[in-house]
């Protein structure tokens, strides 16, 4: 289905209530799974849209649900974590592979942003996902590389 949105993760009160509310916007096309493995993967390519809400309104982000999102070429929009989780994950994915929103509040009073997001994610069709997560692991490999070099010229100046 085009234009489809999936949530997958464990439930509690705050993730119902907020999926209630998408589930009334959104209707048929959000899909909420409790699903691992290769199952998981496929509603993920399935999906146009992964959408990461916590499952405490002060939690950490998610980033191994991001990453797997973005290695089957997926959007995501989340809600922010605590602001350092924020900082690294910017600074790690480039610029539009992960939309941030406001942590909704338990009244729902701000979940406007979260369905603008969804809505801007939905529209963008120009944003490649799978590109941004090699461009993460390439980062990352240059950063171990780096790492390696250090250790590798510590290691030879103790041995002269």
């Amino acid at each position: 289905m085009k234009g489809q949105i999936l949530f997958y993760g464990s439930m509690n009160e705050r993730r119902e209530r907020l999926l209630q509310a998408l589930r009334k916007r959104y209707k048929s096309r959000l899909v909420c799974a409790k699903a691992h493995g290769a199952k998981l993967e496929k509603l993920i390519r399935e999906s146009d849209i992964v959408v990461n809400l916590h499952f405490y309104p002060h939690a950490s982000l998610e980033i191994a649900r991001i990453n797997e999102a973005l290695r089957n070429g997926r959007k995501v929009v989340t809600e922010r974590g605590i602001p350092i989780d924020e900082a690294v994950t910017k600074s790690m994915y480039p610029p539009g592979a992960v939309r941030f929103v406001p942590v909704v509040h338990d009244n729902l009073d701000n979940i406007d942003a979260l369905y603008r997001s969804i809505d801007e994610t939905l529209q963008d069709p120009g944003f490649y996902a799978q590109q941004a997560l090699e461009d993460v692991h390439l980062a990352r490999l240059e950063k171990e590389l780096q790492h390696l070099r250090f250790r590798g010229r510590e290691v030879l100046e103790k041995t002269l």
